[in-house]
C-alpha cells in the first residue's frame, strides 16, 4: 500500500483543481471516509501536491491520513446509492439468498457511505422487499427467517398462539398486523424478582415489515405459530392494551 511517505514532493505540477477533482471522486468511490491512508489509486501528480492542497485549505493530513474538508466533497445521492443497493441485492437473490442477508448488507452500504437520508431509504426498501418476497420466501427459504427466538413456546404459552391467530388471521394488510403489535401486550401473571417485589410479567411482540406481510399472507394458525417463534419483542405493555390467558 502506497503512503505519503513514498513520494518526492520536490518537483510538482501545479493542478490544483484537476487534484481536487481527482480527490473528490476518489473519496466518492471509497465511500466518503472522514479520512484514509491508502492512495494506491490516486495518481502521483496529485499525491505530490498534497502540501500545497494542505495549506490552501483542500485537505487536512494527520499521521500520515488524508481528510478531505466537507466543502469539496461530492457525495452519492441517494438515488445513486439505492441503484447500487438494488443491484447488489438482485444479484445476492438470484444466486439463491434470503431476505435476511438484505439485512447485512444494508448495514455494510449504511457503514461505507455517508450521504444524508440513505440510511433511512434504506430501511425502507429493505422493507419493500420483504413486503415483496413475503410467506412464500419465509416458508421455501428457512435461512430467510431469521433466529428462532420461542417466545410463545410451551404448553403454558400456547394461548398466545390462539390470540395472535384470532387477530391476525382476518388481517391481509402488513400494516394492520403491525399496529396489532405495536397496540398490544401479552399478561403473563405477576412473578417475584430477586428482592422478594412483585412484578407484572408481560410479553409483546415486534418485527420488520417481512414478517407482518407473513402473517398478512398466513391462512392457518400452524403457519401462524411458525411465524411467531421467529419474532422478538420487549416486556413492557405501557400503552398498549392487554391480552390476559382466557379462564379456563
Amino acid at each position: 500500500m502506497l503512503t505519503l511517505f513514498d513520494y518526492d514532493y520536490s518537483q510538482q505540477t501545479v493542478d490544483l483543481d484537476g487534484a481536487v477533482k481527482e480527490l473528490q471522486k476518489f473519496f466518492k468511490e471509497k465511500g466518503n471516509p472522514v479520512r484514509t491512508q491508502d492512495f494506491s489509486s490516486l495518481s502521483g501528480s496529485t499525491i505530490r501536491l498534497f502540501p500545497e492542497l494542505e495549506e490552501k485549505g483542500y485537505i487536512r493530513v494527520v499521521d500520515g491520513m488524508v481528510e478531505l474538508k466537507e466543502e469539496y466533497r461530492d457525495y452519492h445521492s441517494v438515488e445513486e446509492l439505492l441503484a447500487i443497493f438494488h443491484e447488489v441485492v438482485d444479484a445476492h437473490l438470484a444466486a439463491g439468498g434470503n431476505h435476511y442477508d438484505i439485512y447485512g448488507i444494508s448495514t455494510q452500504m449504511s457503514l461505507m457511505y455517508h450521504t444524508p437520508g440513505f440510511s433511512r431509504a434504506l430501511e425502507k426498501e429493505v422493507d419493500e422487499y420483504g413486503i415483496k418476497l413475503g410467506l412464500e420466501h419465509f416458508l421455501s427459504v428457512p435461512k430467510s427467517r431469521g433466529h428462532r427466538m420461542g417466545r410463545a413456546d410451551g404448553k403454558e404459552r400456547r394461548w398466545i398462539v390462539d390470540a395472535v391467530a384470532e387477530s391476525v388471521l382476518p388481517l391481509d394488510d402488513w400494516r394492520e398486523v403491525k399496529v396489532f403489535f405495536d397496540t398490544h401486550a401479552f399478561y403473563l401473571g405477576q412473578r417475584r424478582a430477586a428482592d422478594g417485589q412483585l412484578y407484572d410479567d408481560i410479553l409483546t411482540f415486534s418485527g420488520r415489515a417481512f414478517k407482518y406481510q407473513c402473517f398478512a399472507q398466513a391462512q392457518d394458525k400452524k403457519t401462524v405459530e411458525l411465524i411467531l417463534s421467529y419474532m422478538g419483542g420487549g416486556f413492557s405493555g405501557k400503552g398498549r392494551s392487554l391480552i390476559k390467558k382466557p379462564m379456563s
